[in-house]
């Protein structure tokens, strides 16, 4: 089911300006955020999100951190900490059927990839959650011109 109202901002207007969207990993859905004066607020919780001209980004301090920390107490290695997102401007859609998968695993990879090629920006991207039985979430992304960049 498409959720297709737009999110609001933190004065109540609807955004309209570019947001970042990442995946929440215990609440299992995306989470939308918009520039305030002084960083990034949470705007909005959804399942199904469209952005167009999106910047895929990951920093390269928070994905060192999360490879390289070990918990003191119980020796285990690698960390959840929000690093990676997608940054764009909100649009209305259904999740496309068609596409490039692209995925994001820190332990693997340096940033986002269609599975063998690095993938850096795209007209538009779906992101949905529920993407098969060992994957979190989808993201589609269609028209895209940062494969190989």
């Amino acid at each position: 089911m498409s959720d297709v109202r737009a999110p609001m901002g933190t004065r109540g207007a609807p955004m309209t300006g570019r947001v970042r969207v990442h995946f929440h990993l215990t609440r299992r859905t995306f989470v939308i955020s918009e520039k305030v004066a002084k960083g990034w607020r949470v705007v909005d919780y959804r399942d199904t999100v469209c952005l167009d001209y999106v910047d895929f980004v990951v920093s390269a301090a928070g994905r060192d951190y999360c490879r390289n920390y070990v918990n003191p107490k119980s020796g285990k290695r690698g960390m959840r900490w929000v690093h990676a997102w997608a940054e764009g401007t909100l649009s209305t859609c259904d999740a496309p059927r068609d596409g490039t998968d692209v995925v994001y695993n820190p332990f693997r990879d340096d940033g986002f990839t269609d599975g063998q090629r690095p993938v850096t920006c795209a007209a538009h991207a779906s992101f949905t959650v529920g993407g098969g039985p060992d994957r979190a979430s989808r993201i589609a992304v269609t028209r895209c011109h940062g494969i190989g960049a």
